[in-house]
């Protein structure tokens, strides 16, 4: 679960936010509710990149694709999910946005 912070105390910690932000967002509230989120640089491009991905609906049709077919020839390699369940990669696009890609080594199910 990601670190909360109300404004007032990730005002205190601002010159410390950066170091903070490494690992995971922050989720900054006001009277309780979260009102923002603060990231690191690194985080936002990944998450912009993915997004990027996601939105290739011809890229993703493939990436099922494979997926499906790795799991058919017993070839599906599960420790790459990085705690991805597997309905979530094989469900159709319109219960689940969800699919495996790891950015750091740039391998899919299928191809690592």
């Amino acid at each position: 679960m990601s670190k909360r912070l109300t404004i007032a105390q990730a005002q205190q910690q601002r010159p410390n936010l950066p170091q903070e932000l490494i690992n995971e967002p922050i989720i900054i509230t006001q009277d309780g509710v979260p009102v923002m989120a603060a990231m690191s640089y690194t985080h936002l491009t990944e998450l912009l990149e993915t997004l990027d991905i996601l939105t290739d609906t011809e890229f993703v049709a493939k990436l099922r694709q494979s997926i499906t077919q790795d799991v058919v020839d017993g070839g599906f390699n599960r420790p790459v999910l990085s705690g991805f369940p597997y309905s979530a990669l094989t469900a159709k696009p319109e219960t689940t946005g969800a699919i495996a890609f790891n950015f750091k080594t740039g391998c899919s199910p299928s191809t690592c």
